[in-house]
């Protein structure tokens, strides 16, 4: 998998996570589901960034990692 491919990968589950938050469906669960997809792109690539990963789907950062852009 391409870097596009891991970005369009995490677009879908941002959208499914900020979905369920929003609706009070994952309150007091863990983000199984980030971790789970995280762990299979880690080992399709060695050069994954899980942190930049998980973290643009948790709306932390932008896709490569950086800063939000305003």
């Amino acid at each position: 998998m391409t870097r596009k491919h891991f970005i369009a990968l995490a677009d879908k589950v941002r959208v499914y996570q900020l979905t369920k938050y929003r609706n009070g469906e994952l309150e007091n669960k863990p983000p199984f589901l980030i971790d789970v997809l995280a762990d299979f792109c880690q080992e399709q690539s060695e050069a994954f960034n899980r942190e930049a990963f998980i973290g643009y789907i948790r709306g932390d950062c932008g896709p490569s990692g950086g800063k939000i852009k305003g």
